[in-house]
């Protein structure tokens, strides 16, 4: 009676019982069968979200990575640019050097050629004093 109860059906002949517990026995093992094949499939999704989350990870960190490479290359790039604009004013000022020497240089040749002729005529003037008889 237990059996006809936990099978839920009313079964009269005893093949038919047989039948029946043969059925069931093969419908437990299908169930358990179909139990561990779903098992295998939630442990083979997890997997697969597990090995996302991986590659996820390993992606940002990545990422990360050339965010700060970029970073600083970006600050050694400010960096060199300073260098640059402090190289070339003190280009500019050793240019602006040059320029006032060869300024200073022109006017002392002009200064030495106007002082050479004054001293030529003061000499030939003082020549020409001492020629002269009184």
């Amino acid at each position: 009676m237990a059996l006809k109860r936990d099978l839920g059906c009313i079964l009269e002949p005893p093949e038919v019982v047989h039948a029946i517990v043969v059925c069931d026995v093969r419908g437990e093992l299908i169930c358990a069968q179909l139990k561990q094949a779903l098992h295998s499939a939630k442990i083979e999704a997890q997997l697969e979200r597990s090995l996302h989350a991986v590659d996820t990870a390993t992606q940002d960190e990545n990422n990360r990575k050339l965010r700060l490479q970029m970073m600083l290359l970006e600050d050694e790039n400010e960096d060199l640019h300073d260098q640059l604009l402090q190289e070339e004013d003190w280009a500019r000022r050793l240019e602006q050097g040059q320029d006032d020497a060869l300024s200073r240089v022109y006017e002392l040749e002009s200064e030495g050629e106007r002082l050479a002729n004054e001293l030529s005529r003061a000499t030939r003037e003082l020549d020409m004093t001492k020629v002269v008889p009184q």
